[in-house]
């Protein structure tokens, strides 16, 4: 696999404001704390999360997926709030 940098910007042009997510709906507020990381994997959100824990995303509920490692002095549970 080869990366290519190309910079979409001439030079000296002016950014403008990103409003895309300004209207984003929220959900599972407040249930997913310590997120880490964000996959997509066939269409289906993935999040590795704070104490080596991976979940899929559903638009009402997390799921428990795998949990990697070993707890590191806190509980790892604590961080979901199924």
């Amino acid at each position: 696999m080869k990366f290519v940098y190309r910079d979409s910007l001439k030079p000296y042009q002016k950014l403008t404001p990103d409003t895309t997510l300004n209207n984003a709906e929220r959900v599972l507020e407040g249930q997913l704390v310590g997120a880490e990381a964000f996959a997509v994997h066939k269409g289906q959100l993935y999040a590795g999360l704070h104490g080596g824990n991976v979940v899929k995303i559903l638009p009402n509920k997390i799921t428990p997926v795998v949990k990697t490692g070993k707890d590191c002095g806190m509980l790892a549970s604590s961080l979901l709030n199924f």
